[in-house]
């Protein structure tokens, strides 16, 4: 999913969530959960180009080449740390078990940023459990079905 996407939808839960719990650093934390999770993009083309040509742009142009698999220049191995359902579980967990407004927060921008990737790329749905994917060696093509998540 498009960065622009996670942005407005983890800014309008963020606000949702600052006007309902009367706490604008909640919002803010929501927003910057929902949206930070793609910093593992950055981590994934390190690993796999190291720091040739690293920019934005081409961070982007290569996780769009892998998500359809369709291109040599897309990665042969996704690891995506950050994107684990698993995290998201332990979040929502922490926020039930500790009635933390905080970490409420964190667990909804969080949470909402993996269920919009589920919806909005190619990824089979169970790839979001990152210990599946290490059952599945982390590689690509395992990770994907006929282009539907």
């Amino acid at each position: 999913m498009k960065p622009s996407r996670h942005v407005i939808a983890s800014a309008f839960a963020g606000g949702l969530l600052a006007f309902f719990t009367k706490s604008v650093y909640a919002g803010i934390l929501c927003l910057a959960s929902g949206v930070l999770v793609d910093f593992d993009h950055v981590i994934e083309y390190i690993i796999h180009h190291r720091w040739k040509n690293l920019s934005l742009g081409n961070i982007y142009h290569v996780s769009e080449q892998t998500n359809y698999r369709n291109s040599a220049e897309g990665f042969k191995k996704l690891y995506l740390l950050f994107h684990s359902a698993e995290i998201a579980i332990l979040l929502l967990i922490a926020a039930v078990y500790t009635k933390n407004i905080y970490i409420l927060a964190i667990a909804t921008g969080y949470s909402l940023h993996i269920i919009l990737d589920c919806i909005g790329n190619p990824m089979q749905n169970i790839a979001y459990f990152i210990l599946w994917r290490a059952t599945k060696g982390f590689e690509t093509d395992k990770l994907f079905d006929d282009g539907k998540c």
